[in-house]
């Protein structure tokens, strides 16, 4: 079994590995967005934003400043889940 940095190696036990594994690929998926704002800001020296969308889960709009910055409104009751 591979270890992952941001990992907490979850057993598997009634679905939890699962969760974990998938709750890791929205992340990095999140995360590949925000660094893809970032980036687009930075070459085309204007605000951008993009949606944050994960398996069919939307999470909102990340928008990246030329400077770096990173802002987003706050997450919608809509989205959060309870395990």
């Amino acid at each position: 079994m591979a270890t992952r940095p941001d990992s907490r190696d979850s057993p598997h036990l009634f679905g939890i590995g699962l969760r974990e594994m998938l709750a890791d690929e929205i992340t990095a998926d999140l995360r590949a967005i925000r660094a893809s704002a970032a980036a687009q800001a930075a070459g085309s020296h204007a605000a951008v934003t993009l949606k944050l969308i994960s398996k069919g889960i939307d999470f909102g709009s990340v928008t990246a400043m030329p400077d770096g910055t990173l802002t987003r409104p706050p997450f919608r009751e809509s989205i959060l889940i309870s395990a």
